[in-house]
């Protein structure tokens, strides 16, 4: 559901600056946070809120942007994971004179907010590797890494910090038994991924899996 509405707060204002905000989709907990924290921070400010969800759709995502031009809005913050339509979003601000911050997935021209995807990663990997050395030993049968290669190359970092940060934890690890997947993005393609690859694995018990995203490996999980 879109909606604007008013946010109370100290700092309010007789004229507050509309922020818009274009959330990736609605429904986990990730992007719920996302939101909250942006509904807070805005409510401090006085500032008032446009809510919109991209649900994990280019084509809404844009039309969405066209929305946030027709109401005016001071200023966009995007949460939109398809790096191909990020320039012709960015067209429709840039004429429309509205500056625009983005999260996770950088854009041309807009204020990028996000972790250090790289060393992100290699936290989560060096955890995996010290784990199968705690507990297997160091020997591990597969790693099973779902990717999303729609987000671009800022994201993908996030899984090659996973994955060089294994291999210097077992660096014994045969490269073979290393499968990077696109399963990223989506729980249901993170779910039918991991589970085409256990079928395909049967032998394989001492398994290893991360990747880009929690929504994704939530996927992976229930497989």
């Amino acid at each position: 559901v879109n909606e604007i509405y008013p946010v109370e707060g100290e700092a309010a204002v007789e004229e507050p600056v509309v922020l818009g905000f274009a959330n990736m989709v609605e429904g986990y907990e990730f992007a719920t946070m996302t939101r909250q924290g942006i509904e807070e921070e805005a409510a401090k400010l006085g500032w008032e809120v446009l809510l919109l969800n991209n649900n994990f759709d280019a084509n809404l995502a844009l039309s969405n942007a066209d929305t946030m031009v027709l109401k005016g809005i001071d200023v966009a913050v995007e949460f939109q994971l398809y790096e191909d339509v990020m320039p012709a979003m960015m067209d429709k601000f840039n004429e429309a004179g509205i500056p625009v911050i983005t999260i996770d997935i950088p854009a041309p021209g807009a204020t990028f907010v996000g972790v250090n995807n790289y060393e992100a990663g290699k936290l989560a990997g060096a955890w995996l590797g010290q784990y199968a050395l705690d507990n297997w030993g160091g020997e591990v049968d597969l790693v099973l890494l779902l990717d999303d290669p729609t987000v671009g190359e800022l994201p993908k970092q996030r899984v090659d910090g996973i994955q060089d940060a294994i291999i210097e934890k077992l660096p014994d690890l045969d490269p073979e038994k290393i499968l990077r997947q696109p399963g990223g993005g989506m729980r249901e393609k993170g779910l039918e991924i991991t589970r085409a690859v256990l079928t395909s694995h049967p032998d394989a018990h001492r398994i290893l899996v991360s990747g880009i995203d929690d929504i994704s490996l939530l996927g992976g999980y229930a497989a």
